[in-house]
């Protein structure tokens, strides 16, 4: 029946060799495509990160040495005080991961002035790491939100 119509196999042809090159497109557009950045800048630190952080819970009160103090455009650590620029929020496989950037001025003399890289991860788990870098993340207790 295919060769009572040779016009149909024609078209039939034709179709199938567009198809073929539809999908040859398709695919070089796919592998040649730039992935889409999940970065988002944000002008400071979200409301549920801002407090007052440290090791452990039993260092919230007491060892005023390891605390840092996250706030919505400032960080407080035991031995700078850092202006906030920005935020950055990047998606990671345990959840979002902020990475906030600034200037940073010692808090004792001779107040030598540096950049701030502050990584903090909130991960799934309900678990927090702090840190200047990913290799240095530590895990962080929340001791009180600032309001």
């Amino acid at each position: 029946m295919a060769n009572s119509n040779p016009k149909l196999a024609e078209i039939a042809q034709a179709v199938c060799r567009w198809s073929r090159s539809a999908m040859l497109v398709a695919f070089v557009a796919v592998w040649t495509s730039k992935p889409a950045s999940a970065d988002v800048r944000h002008p400071s630190y979200p409301k549920g990160l801002q407090g007052t952080w440290s090791p452990s819970a039993e260092q919230c009160g007491t060892d005023s040495s390891s605390r840092i103090v996250i706030g919505e455009k400032r960080v407080v650590g035991p031995k700078v005080e850092c202006a906030v620029e920005y935020v950055a929020e990047r998606a990671g496989p345990r959840g979002p991961i902020y990475s906030g950037r600034g200037s940073c001025i010692d808090r004792a003399p001779p107040q030598n002035k540096s950049m701030m890289n502050l990584v903090i991860e909130p991960r799934i788990d309900g678990t927090t790491w702090i840190g200047t870098t990913f290799e240095k993340l530590q895990q962080y207790q929340l001791c009180n939100k600032i309001p």
